[in-house]
């Protein structure tokens, strides 16, 4: 852990003392900064058109996250929104600022691959007091073409090159040692139910097997994002129905519900009720829905002055771990479904407004909802 922070504190101050020297180019058209100390190629027609092709790509990537005349065609086929972690990565939404990040090249790493190069980008805000704020330390794929410019891919396929695959029922599981047929073929099934509940078809499925959030991220092409560190394991779903598990394990219901959601609900609707559906069905970080709400409950007591309206509103993490809308999202679905069956889950999706969808299923408005959320927890002890 020391090791890590130290790493971290020398990586703040190379950043720190790097942004504010001027790029090797002295391209003021360049949407990006370069790194001082980053050591060009010794063709400078060659490095100029690198930096050319990376310009355009990050001008234009928030035009489309599913095409991009600088990204590899290729790879939209295989991952339908390959640089969807770049996809307007310069939003900053604590400081309400659309363009707060800006792009820094910090290195081109040369590949065992002819003409192929890591693209290190971080995307730092603004100094403020003497302190920088990173968002993220990424990497792509330059890939020199034929007519001497590059176009870029996902890190990736690289990163998981040696990685094994095997296919489930309707789930292609991909990764790096060993796969438990067992759990994978109870993930299946799981996938089979939620298609006959939703009355859909079986949704194809590719899901990495990661061991930790550190290898989930570094897999897709981070060097650093705070996601890493924020807990020991959970996910994230991609584009072309992708699952990312980071808990070492082929079972993870609750982003399989999410799928199922996102397909038969092909319209706007409440995240609360999303997560609290897949909470519902599916739990969350090895927990079911009944221990989750357990712990919620008997944080509620022990903090009874907290406002539990204003921490569904702001996402607040119980222990900076599980976030509250898991459960009591949770709680809501199962008491609709327990009222009206499936019917009650349909209508509470059918709205955006989480609370109007509460109100009209449940009969609870707003200003009574705390009370009955506390009452309706206090069963769980």
């Amino acid at each position: 852990m020391k090791q890590l922070l130290g790493l971290t504190i020398t990586l703040i101050l190379f950043l720190t003392f790097s942004l504010g020297q001027t790029n090797l180019q002295n391209d003021t058209s360049l949407v990006f900064k370069v790194n001082y100390h980053l050591q060009p190629f010794e063709d400078t027609e060659d490095y100029q058109k690198l930096l050319n092709s990376l310009n355009g790509f990050l001008k234009t990537k928030n035009q489309s996250d599913t095409s991009n005349a600088y990204w590899l065609q290729i790879d939209f086929g295989k991952y339908k929104e390959p640089y969807e972690d770049l996809y307007h990565i310069e939003t900053s939404i604590t400081f309400h600022n659309l363009n707060f990040y800006k792009p820094t090249l910090l290195e081109i790493v040369r590949t065992s691959l002819k003409d192929q190069y890591v693209i290190k980008l971080a995307y730092i805000g603004p100094d403020t007091a003497g302190i920088g704020t990173i968002n993220v330390i990424y990497n792509i794929i330059a890939v020199k073409q034929p007519d001497s410019y590059y176009k870029f891919k996902s890190a990736l396929g690289v990163n998981t090159a040696n990685w094994h695959t095997t296919t489930v029922g309707t789930i292609t599981f991909i990764y790096k040692d060993k796969l438990n047929t067992e759990i994978a073929e109870k993930a299946n099934q799981f996938s089979m139910d939620l298609a006959k509940k939703f009355q859909t078809q079986p949704i194809s499925l590719i899901y990495y097997k990661c061991e930790n959030p550190i290898e989930l991220f570094r897999i897709k092409g981070y060097d650093y994002t705070k996601r890493m560190y924020m807990d020991t394991t959970g996910g994230i779903v991609g584009g072309s129905n992708t699952i990312f598990a980071a808990n070492n394990s082929e079972w993870y219901p609750h982003e399989i519900v999410h799928f199922y959601t996102r397909k038969v609900f092909d319209h706007p609707f409440s995240r609360i009720i999303d997560e609290g559906y897949a909470a519902y069905l599916g739990g969350s970080g090895g927990k079911s829905l009944n221990e989750l709400l357990k712990i919620t409950n008997s944080f509620y007591k022990n903090n009874h002055q907290r406002d539990i309206i204003n921490d569904l509103n702001i996402d607040y993490r119980i222990n900076r771990s599980m976030s509250v809308v898991y459960p009591l999202g949770g709680l809501i679905c199962k008491l609709a479904e327990e009222k009206m069956g499936f019917e009650g889950i349909k209508q509470l999706f059918n709205d955006e407004d989480f609370y109007k969808a509460v109100e009209h299923v449940l009969g609870v408005n707003k200003k009574n909802l705390a009370d009955f959320l506390k009452t309706e927890l206090d069963k769980y002890k």
